[in-house]
């Protein structure tokens, strides 16, 4: 079924007094905002949809990327509707380098140990209990994967591929081939594939958290654009250039942030985001209400995470040099850090480092954009460690430091949040989605 929206709808949710939801838990709800536009299509649900109901479970996977620490990567499972506390499912990883995320083909992707990943955990949305493990071995004394990579390629198979090469020892090694495993084929056989395979890239887009590092975003070029990897050409991912962009085709490089089957999203512009539809096969450029370099998609919906350059600071380190330290500029940081920096989450790390070392001001707003009916709508928590996990056609799930909330999504917009769990286990879920129901 589809939801159609005609008219302009703008709502607010707004701040109460603490109160109480089923499972007798504290809860303070958030403010939301909710803005759409004047005309609005209608809200129509994929030909083939990429989520089952949310009256079954959700499952949340929690971890940190930590060079030099080995933090435990955790599967969880709770109700996706109503307050209950979240079941350990299995500990996924001691550690790990990255994760990918892929809705449409039901899995994510746990690398690991961190800086130079060789096991990969496959968690199965629709099997989420199940232990798959895909090895890419390698020397990493002689070779690191420059790049990890999901493709998808019709009738040639889904693929977990890395660029292997060696860049930081002579004699170099140039990225000139991938190597990758099947997904899906028991025992699979690890293959070398071509690098214009890269044309058939699978990309979720960046978590929140301040999470370091690009999270295995690829840079795009050129018209068609082409996926960059060392050769300044790269490869045609098939996709024409905006006709509206006058930059350099030859020279301007933006970052894909989203490639499914739906949708096709550019971070080109500070303010907003290119988006390429790929039924009608047009595209757009959305204006965002704030600006974000952390955008994310789920199907045809696109998520934001409002950010601002943290102001800095320069003072020069005592001893008479002229070496020079940066730091934010005092008050201006994100709000919540009190909070923050008693939630440990290793060794002498707390979610405040994150926070710190990212140079950014998180002020706690947040976006979903859906891509079929053009529907605009607005979280503000005040917190800064705040993210939307994942977004349906059904509800939207998003965490606010530690704890996680679920505001359904109807003709009407937004309702209001239900605060489904918190504690230590929400405190680094970066990662979520909806399966059956987990029987211990």
């Amino acid at each position: 079924m589809g939801l159609r929206r005609t008219g302009l709808f703008d709502a607010t949710v707004m701040r109460r007094a603490h109160g109480r939801v089923d499972g007798g838990m504290d809860m303070k709800l958030s403010t939301i905002r909710v803005v759409l536009a004047a005309t609005v299509l209608v809200l129509g649900l994929m030909e083939a949809r990429a989520y089952p109901s949310d009256s079954d479970a959700l499952y949340l996977l929690s971890g940190t990327f930590a060079y030099g620490a080995s933090l435990p990567v955790n599967l969880y499972c709770l109700d996706a509707n109503a307050a209950s506390a979240p079941s350990l499912v299995r500990q996924v990883a001691d550690g790990m380098n990255c994760v990918l995320e892929d809705h449409e083909r039901r899995r994510l992707v746990v690398g690991t140990p961190a800086g130079r990943p060789t096991d990969f955990q496959i968690i199965n949305m629709d099997m989420p209990s199940k232990h798959v493990l895909v090895r890419i071995p390698y020397d990493p004394e002689d070779v690191l994967p420059g790049a990890i990579y999901l493709l998808d390629a019709p009738q040639k198979g889904d693929f977990l591929a890395l660029a292997l090469g060696r860049k930081w020892k002579e004699p170099f090694l140039p990225y000139s081939e991938l190597t990758a495993a099947e997904f899906d084929v028991p025992d699979s056989p690890i293959v070398k594939l071509p690098l214009d395979r890269l044309g058939s890239v699978r990309v979720s887009g960046f978590v929140g958290g301040a999470l370091p590092g690009q999270q295995q975003i690829p840079e795009v070029r050129g018209d068609p654009l082409h996926i960059l990897l060392a050769d300044p050409k790269g490869w045609s991912l098939g996709l024409p250039r905006p006709a509206y962009w006058h930059s350099d085709p030859a020279t301007e490089g933006y970052l894909m942030v989203v490639n499914n089957d739906v949708i096709s999203v550019l971070a080109s512009a500070p303010g907003g985001f290119d988006l390429f539809n790929k039924k009608t096969k047009e595209w757009s450029r959305v204006s965002m209400p704030f600006t974000s370099t952390r955008i994310r998609g789920f199907g045809p919906w696109v998520a934001a995470i409002a950010e601002e350059s943290a102001p800095i600071e320069t003072k020069l380190i005592a001893g008479g040099t002229h070496t020079v330290t940066s730091l934010p500029v005092a008050g201006r940081e994100s709000p919540g850090a009190r909070k923050r920096r008693k939630m440990e989450i290793g060794p002498k790390m707390t979610v405040d480092s994150l926070f710190q070392a990212a140079l950014r001001v998180y002020p706690g707003k947040l976006m979903i954009f859906n891509a079929v009916s053009g529907a605009m709508l607005q979280i503000s928590t005040g917190e800064g460690d705040s993210e939307v996990l994942l977004a349906t056609d059904e509800a939207v799930f998003y965490r606010v430091n530690d704890s996680l909330y679920r505001a359904s999504v109807s003709a009407a917009g937004l309702g209001k949040p239900v605060k489904l769990a918190e504690g230590a286990e929400i405190v680094q879920a970066h990662w979520a989605f909806l399966g059956p129901v987990h029987k211990n």
